[in-house]
């Protein structure tokens, strides 16, 4: 139980650090950002989420509850991420430094959602 909460909060370190680094270096949050940038990491974690969901929807019956609360918060903050990045564009007309974090955060999510995922997905296949 211990090891859960530890790992849960290393999660959520992890999928802060690119707030808590943008506030320790004092950059503003409405700092334009060049849009080719952003778009490949939207494209990277669009693509990674897809592969995970995938895995997932084909052993969703054997998933544990939190493989399946990491699942649902990692789609939950892809979906936040891409509302809040066409709400920018539509109002500020430009990529902001915020929704560059948004995107760090969730590929960042993803990548220990399937950390947390591949040895329940593995175990379940071979037993």
């Amino acid at each position: 139980m211990i090891g859960k909460v530890i790992f849960v909060l290393i999660v959520a370190f992890f999928t802060m650090s690119p707030f808590i680094i943008a506030v320790a270096n004092q950059r503003d949050f409405n700092m334009e950002v060049d849009s080719p940038y952003l778009n490949g990491l939207i494209t990277a974690c669009g693509v990674f989420i897809a592969f995970i969901s995938a895995s997932v929807i084909s052993k969703a019956k054997e998933l544990d509850y939190s493989d399946r609360l990491f699942m649902k918060t990692t789609l939950l903050m892809f979906i936040g991420s891409v509302v809040y990045l066409s709400y920018t564009l539509i109002v500020e007309e430009h990529v902001t430094l915020l929704n560059l974090a948004w995107f760090s955060s969730t590929l960042i999510l993803g990548a220990f959602t399937a950390w947390n995922l591949l040895p329940t997905l593995f175990r379940k296949r071979h037993s």
